[in-house]
């Protein structure tokens, strides 16, 4: 798949068809969101987003999680047309001056800002939103993503939440502990020593010396307030996954080539949980990969660990025969990183292993409140790192 950085090619001819209502959905025909259904409305929730002041269904059909109707229904007020994301160097840039692509916020998409629950975020609004074939979206700024599509969000290519960059930023300079609210500690003493793994949804490991500990979890199933998560510690300790959330009023589909992805760093100390993924559709269909898993820690020759897997394999931790290996990252049914080993040839511990990063948070709304799934979730949709919900 050829990388790329947040390119949108935005069709001009493709407004008028846009603001008169052409849908440009896929070919799976999802659910027309105009009608919201009573019978979901309220169960067990997808969300955070503050209810319309009507207490109707909001401008898609149904209430998001962290975003007001109110708010959203004003950059629906005015032309929008369709987000393909291609040859441009797909990247989106979430920051007070970022965009979508190489062109401005305009009359094919809207861009503003959210909160909730003290957590803001840069939120992203178009009629349809493609990602193209063997191209992948980078997604990175200062806050977590929010894309919004009126109809349809394609996913031929893959979207990656870069590392550190809605997550825990990583550690460097010196041995310290890493960033974020799982983030892992680093042993006392010289920069040589080991750290923990941080964690999310998953624990971090703990490193192979007294005080290297594996951050505690945090968060909610439902992703509601969304953030991303922690780093592990020490020196040049991995980053923790971003965090993003894709909504959309008919349908979201991750083909098989397509993938959203969302893991933690492996570094040479501790490894960074894996990050938030939410979608929210009335239908939603996974053929390809949605993953969120911890990076492996170092070994304690400083061989880094492997940044979190695109598969539900755990990511390993680095490998050293004679000195021991870094532990695992979280994937899969495995959600805890795993612990790093102790050096042998050093009584205090010194020189040992770093523990591996915990399984990020994955949560699916859907209006029946079960997606179809085909592809890869990981971590796995039987552990509690993965659910799913009705919309409200």
């Amino acid at each position: 798949m050829k990388r790329l950085t947040l390119g949108a090619l935005l069709f001009g001819s493709m407004l008028a068809a846009a603001c008169d209502g052409g849908g440009g959905g896929s070919s799976s025909g999802g659910t027309d969101a105009g009608t919201s259904d009573a019978s979901t409305t309220g169960s067990d929730g997808g969300g955070g987003g503050e209810d319309a002041a009507d207490g109707g269904a909001g401008p898609l059909g149904f209430h998001p999680s962290n975003l007001d109707d109110a708010d959203l229904a004003t950059q629906l007020g005015g032309p929008l047309g369709d987000l393909v994301l291609d040859d441009c160097g797909p990247q989106i840039r979430a920051t007070d001056i970022g965009r979508a692509g190489c062109d401005a916020p305009g009359s094919t998409y809207k861009k503003f800002e959210a909160s909730s629950g003290g957590q803001k975020y840069w939120v992203f609004v178009a009629r349809n939103i493609k990602v193209v074939r063997d191209r992948i979206l980078d997604v990175g700024g200062d806050r977590p993503v929010i894309l919004v599509a009126l109809d349809t969000i394609d996913l031929e290519g893959g979207v990656l939440v870069k590392q550190g960059t809605t997550g825990g930023a990583a550690g460097s300079g010196s041995a310290k502990d890493g960033n974020g609210p799982g983030a892992g500690k680093a042993a006392d003493g010289t920069t040589n020593n080991p750290g923990g793994g941080g964690a999310f949804c998953g624990k971090g490991g703990n490193g192979g010396q007294a005080g290297a500990t594996g951050g505690t979890p945090y968060g909610s199933d439902t992703l509601s307030p969304l953030q991303g998560g922690s780093s592990g510690g020490g020196l040049l300790s991995s980053e923790g996954g971003g965090a993003i959330q894709l909504v959309a009023g008919k349908e979201i589909i991750v083909r098989a080539t397509g993938f959203v992805d969302a893991p933690g760093g492996g570094d040479t100390t501790g490894g960074g949980s894996g990050g938030a993924i939410l979608l929210e559709a009335p239908s939603v269909t996974v053929e390809g990969t949605v993953t969120a898993n911890g990076g492996g820690g170092a070994a304690s020759g400083g061989q880094p660990g492997q940044p979190g897997n695109r598969t539900s394999t755990p990511a390993l931790g680095g490998q050293n025969a004679t000195s021991g290996n870094g532990g695992n990252g979280g994937a899969g049914t495995q959600i805890d990183g795993t612990n790093g080993a102790p050096n042998p040839d050093f009584a205090d511990g010194s020189f040992s292993a770093s523990g591996g990063g915990g399984a990020g948070r994955i949560r699916i709304n859907t209006r029946a409140g079960s997606a179809a799934i085909t592809g890869v979730v990981s971590p796995a949709l039987t552990t509690s790192c993965a659910t799913q919900g009705t919309l409200r």
